[in-house]
């Protein structure tokens, strides 16, 4: 009885888990489209600094493979997720 019920419990959590992976899966997948269209990976890491928000950090900087810093400054890529899932790259490109 007590594994019915911890199932039962657990069953809409791995959900609420399972959407979740799935949609950091798109956004990665829409980031690593975005970079391709803006010239590449390469080329935003020769443009400088790459900057994004602190909860993009992450995915940002395994897409570009250099560390990625906070607030643009003039000259940097400024790369931002939109609230409608795409990204936006503006800077050197």
């Amino acid at each position: 009885a007590l594994i019915c019920a911890t199932a039962a419990f657990t069953l809409g959590d791995l959900d609420d888990q399972r959407a979740d992976l799935a949609r950091r899966h798109d956004v990665a997948r829409a980031l690593e489209d975005a970079v391709a269209a803006a010239g590449g990976a390469e080329r935003l890491r020769a443009c400088g600094a790459v900057r994004t928000g602190p909860d993009q950090r992450s995915t940002v900087a395994r897409a570009v493979g250099v560390p990625v810093v906070g607030s643009p400054r003039p000259g940097d890529v400024a790369i931002a997720l939109r609230p409608d899932g795409t990204w936006s790259i503006r800077g050197c490109p």
